[in-house]
């Protein structure tokens, strides 16, 4: 059994070749190769060696849905996505292994590769790797012409060496999450050989096939290839887990971005990559991935990178509150840095709950009232903390409110209780349910003073339109019969409300018409009752009227089943 499979996408890569024997020649674990010759054969043909495993497919199927592909064929622990272009350092392997966690994602330090360079067959002038020549070249870069020589035969001279000098082992993405490299200048931490990282580029990485698969690490419906390094960055750090540079080992890889037949073999349109980032963006910033506990906003708090203003984590956190899902959350007052801790089965709706009874001053939490009172609205910021079931919600806030107290301490925090608590089955006392009702009475009414426009009517019929009632079907208990009696008793109606219960209980059958001489009520104007309604009508009325006991129930006929009042 292997421990490290190496998967390979390649299409028309004359490098392939180069790549796998390099790998065989450095590797000290028991590693293995997959390589996906997608839609072509390779060029120049691979040996035959028990380690590696040719995989050809006629037509192609794409980058990431090759690297799957060969995903599926592994039976290693660990497995690693490679490009077709690339060298080693001596033990890479058996350095990463040692270093790894099952919950981190990997990249080894990474260096330039310098692939080949170009040498001019009748004067011997050599320069840097790039597009096949037209002319001869007096310069190093491949870009001035050598007037002394017309010759238009060149040929590539193999050099397979990383260039120590170009050294990169931190990524990040930029707030259109565009893949970016960390500024030059910027130094790793001493005495650590696994660092942190943001991002990666996605000619290599490593994890665990079992993390693979759980985090379908490898999403075709980004496209062919594009936004991998947002997609590995955001899935490993947003799952819980890590993203590490191991600056012990390194690999090389040469960058093909000067065209013609120099240029990335899986060819991608403008709009292939528009799609790719706009997946990557309705999944990141819509917190549609699965998998994840944590919103975008972590990782950009996290790693602080280069670009993200102010003004744009705000616009992300507003984008962010519109999420449906179910986790924990934080109000914090950003003057005094005091902060509440609340968990939510539905986030979106509760952050919108929060506002409403904070600016219309009935919040139930007095001190979080009293606070947003004194210091306004722009004090205060929502922050999703975390994203959970819904059985899991008390457990994890429990959590959030226990670390919080023992960093910032009880007096730090809005919340009243210390233990995390849900309003399920608790019932608020006679007292409590007439303050709440005096905070919501009269001018203290967000509504106050206000009428619904007929707009807002209409939308309101149209959304209740189909809906069942909750109570619908459930009859009322003895206990709730007696209260409803209860509460009737001892009223006195005044003059003005029994005439309208009077005109109200004056039916048809009375021999009475309440709207005689009146306008027709809205609710049929114009309107005629169908010969169905007629019908029913007409043997609702003709029902036989029953005669009560001394107890006030209907006397029940044999035919007919006994009915309460």
């Amino acid at each position: 059994m292997y421990e490290l499979s190496v998967l390979i996408p390649a299409r028309n890569e004359m490098f392939l070749k180069n790549t796998i024997e390099d790998i065989l020649k450095n590797k000290t674990a028991d590693t293995e190769i997959i390589a996906v010759l997608d839609g072509a054969w390779a060029d120049p043909p691979i040996e035959d060696h028990p380690d590696v495993t040719l995989v050809y497919l006629p037509e192609s199927v794409g980058q990431r849905a090759a690297t799957n592909i060969a995903c599926k064929l592994s039976r290693a622990k660990y497995v690693m996505k490679l490009d077709a272009h690339c060298a080693f350092d001596k033990g890479f392997d058996t350095k990463l292994i040692a270093e790894m966690h099952d919950d981190w994602t990997v990249v080894p330090m990474m260096y330039n590769l310098h692939c080949f360079d170009w040498e001019c067959k009748k004067c011997g002038n050599t320069w840097y790797q790039g597009p096949t020549p037209e002319f001869c070249c007096s310069d190093g870069s491949g870009k001035v012409q050598n007037e002394k020589c017309d010759s238009t035969e060149f040929e590539r001279k193999m050099i397979w060496k990383p260039r120590k000098n170009r050294c990169t082992w931190s990524w990040y993405f930029d707030n259109s999450l565009k893949f970016q490299y960390s500024r030059s200048d910027l130094k790793p931490p001493r005495g650590k050989d696994a660092v942190e990282t943001m991002s990666l580029l996605g000619a290599c990485w490593m994890l665990t096939r079992e993390r693979y698969w759980e985090l379908n690490i490898c999403d075709e419906d980004h496209g062919s290839w594009g936004q991998q390094g947002t997609e590995i960055g955001a899935k490993s750090i947003l799952s819980g887990n890590k993203l590490m540079c191991i600056r012990s080992t390194w690999f090389a890889h040469m960058f093909r971005t000067q065209g013609g037949d120099f240029g990335f073999p899986y060819k991608i349109s403008g709009r292939q990559v528009q799609k790719a980032r706009n997946y990557s963006k309705e999944l990141w910033i819509g917190n549609r991935f699965e998998k994840q506990i944590y919103p975008l906003s972590y990782m950009i708090k996290k790693f602080n990178p280069p670009t993200w203003s102010e003004e744009e984590i705000k616009k992300l956190k507003e984008k962010e509150f519109k999420s449906e899902r179910s986790g924990i959350y934080e109000i914090k007052n950003s003057k005094n840095n005091k902060i509440y801790i609340g968990s939510a089965k539905n986030l979106n709706q509760r952050f919108n709950e929060h506002l409403r009874s904070l600016k219309g001053n009935y919040h139930d939490n007095d001190h979080l009232q009293k606070s947003f009172n004194k210091y306004g609205i722009d004090s205060f910021t929502f922050n999703i903390l975390f994203f959970c079931e819904e059985t899991k919600l008390l457990e994890i806030e429990q959590q959030f409110i226990d670390e919080y107290m023992e960093n910032i301490g009880f007096d730090g925090m809005y919340n009243i209780n210390k233990n995390a608590a849900s309003g399920l089955g608790r019932k608020h006392t006679k007292e409590s349910k007439k303050k709440m009702s005096e905070k919501q009475s009269g001018e203290n009414n967000g509504f106050y003073g206000k009428k619904h426009t007929q707009e807002s009517i209409e939308k309101m019929r149209e959304s209740s339109k189909g809906q069942i009632a909750w109570n619908k079907g459930i009859p009322w208990t003895d206990e709730v019969k007696d209260k409803i009696s209860e509460s009737q008793k001892g009223k006195v109606f005044t003059e003005e409300h029994r005439k309208k219960l009077s005109e109200n209980n004056a039916r048809t059958w009375l021999g009475k018409n309440p709207f005689e001489g009146k306008e027709h009520p809205k609710g049929m104007l114009g309107k005629h009752h169908s010969e169905e309604t007629k019908n029913k009508i007409s043997d609702s009325s003709k029902k036989t009227l029953r005669e009560r006991d001394d107890t006030g129930k209907f006397i029940s006929t044999k035919d007919e089943c006994p009915v309460e009042n």
